[in-house]
């Protein structure tokens, strides 16, 4: 359960996300989920300010007496709220998001939850590698699901007169053409020193090393309410997807760097205590085997009868769940999607351009 970035990911809510069609009903539908289910207890929702950032880090080794002066003498423009990293090294700041406009899950708490839900109502999940769709003879009609259980060595058939497809960065594993990849992200969880304030930052770090400043690295950094701090590094498009999510590897050293840039910025990310370190694939579309930007996600009917596709979120897929799943079940159960205008991801659009059928 939530092998792919919808557990390691930073889980943050924009009602103003990609796609514009989607965004706004998913993040609504993430306050209700909350407001029914005790989610700001379960899960971790709650609203947060974000902000955009360019730092200079110092020297690790030292430390920094804060200055609320850039060089050129102006005042900076920050949250006040914002004392847990190093004044002197804001040396630029941009709100691009609000509690009225921005919340916050813990991913790996929040697609748990809901799938615990799930089976209170009914569902039964059955955990394991799905290997084929199967169709019946002489019709187009999907029939079963091939698939290994996670405790057996042989395949299994699971009947079926519906199957969606959300196997994020895998799902060209099912279906081949579909055209979806996966990218890779690094992130760590740091426990602060003490505890710090709500506010959510996407930094460009730039350190000071002995020949100047280094090149800078692209993190984003997410407080949570359980007391940590999550940061990730920008999803590398090109590494290697393994065959399952098990076979995900963790760089140690690209972990370590997030962490010396998180320590030049705050005395307390350097104090603070590491508690995890982890890697994920988050699922992207790909248009000639680079990543498609604003392409995404892939919502709807294949063209195969039975088979539907909610997959390809890219950096939005937990911002983008709810929504995908009272959509796909509108599909199902009530012939076409109700509760937004989702015709642009139609999957057929792109699966068809690829000669699926």
């Amino acid at each position: 359960m939530a092998g792919g970035s919808s557990g390691k990911a930073g889980g943050l809510l924009q009602i103003e996300a990609e796609p514009t069609c989607l965004a706004p009903l998913s993040f609504k539908l993430h306050s209700d989920l909350a407001e029914k289910h005790h989610g700001r207890e379960i899960w971790g929702y709650r609203n947060v300010e974000v902000g955009e950032c360019d730092f200079v880090g110092r020297d690790i080794t030292t430390r920094s007496t804060p200055d609320t002066r850039d060089v050129q003498g102006n005042e900076k423009v920050y949250p006040e709220a914002l004392n847990w990293v190093l004044s002197s090294g804001i040396q630029t700041y941009k709100q691009v998001g609000t509690p009225a406009n921005s919340a916050q899950v813990h991913p790996y708490l929040f697609t748990t939850s809901i799938a615990r839900l799930a089976e209170e109502a009914g569902v039964k999940i059955v955990q394991g590698t799905a290997i084929s769709i199967n169709h019946g003879h002489g019709t187009a009609q999907v029939e079963s699901l091939s698939y290994r259980p996670r405790d057996k060595p042989e395949c299994c058939l699971l009947p079926a007169t519906h199957v969606v497809v959300a196997a994020g960065p895998w799902t060209s594993a099912i279906l081949p053409l579909a055209s979806i990849g996966g990218a890779k992200s690094h992130s760590i969880v740091i426990r602060p020193s003490r505890p710090i304030s709500n506010n959510c930052l996407w930094a460009n770090i730039k350190e000071q090393v002995a020949s100047g400043l280094n090149a800078g690295i692209n993190l984003e950094l997410y407080s949570r309410p359980d007391g940590t701090l999550y940061s990730c590094e920008w999803a590398d498009p090109y590494a290697p997807l393994p065959t399952t999510s098990d076979e995900v590897d963790v760089d140690v050293n690209r972990c370590q760097e997030m962490q010396d840039a998180l320590a030049s910025i705050s005395d307390e990310l350097r104090d603070g205590e590491l508690c995890k370190r982890q890697v994920c694939y988050q699922p992207i579309i790909l248009k000639e085997g680079r990543r498609a930007k604003n392409a995404g996600p892939l919502l709807g009917p294949t063209g195969i009868e039975g088979v539907l596709l909610a997959s390809g979120h890219d950096s939005w897929g937990v911002q983008n769940a709810p929504a995908t799943g009272l959509l796909v079940s509108e599909m199902i159960f009530e012939g076409c999607a109700k509760s937004a205008d989702v015709s642009s991801l139609d999957p057929r659009i792109i699966l068809e351009r690829s000669k699926l059928f």
